[in-house]
């Protein structure tokens, strides 16, 4: 029997996908388009996944800053520097997203700067990237 999976926040946004399906570089469409791939940019599904850090559904890991840290405008909309799972081992789950943090992950965290924030990420129905646009 499979354990579902509880859905939290969803957002509508844009990465790029490589020839093997991998979406990376998730984010507002300038962002994507920053990254200057030339793989498509297509419009994508940002599903939060609640409860179960390591749940298999989880494809990706982003951060979501504190409430009461400051920041630039509109860095709460949605989690940041969202980077690609890297294997089902927990200790190896979220390799790319402790890249980004200098002092470690968990320093950040214990410093109360936000959390990490389990995500499924799809390519979205053509529907829902016209909505998106």
């Amino acid at each position: 029997m499979t354990k579902s999976v509880t859905i939290g926040r969803t957002w509508q946004l844009w990465a790029t996908r490589h020839e093997n399906g991998a979406l990376w570089h998730v984010g507002a469409r300038r962002w994507v388009e920053l990254h200057g791939s030339q793989d498509p940019i297509v419009a994508v599904l940002v599903e939060e996944i609640l409860g179960d850090d390591y749940a298999p559904e989880v494809t990706h890991y982003g951060w979501q800053d504190a409430e009461d840290r400051p920041l630039r405008a509109g860095a709460r909309e949605y989690p940041r520097m969202i980077q690609v799972r890297t294997g089902a081992d927990p200790e190896r789950a979220m390799m790319f997203l402790r890249m980004c943090f200098p002092y470690g992950l968990r320093a950040a965290i214990d410093h109360g700067d936000g959390r990490v924030v389990a995500m499924r990420i799809t390519e979205a129905t053509a529907s829902s990237a016209e909505d998106s646009r």
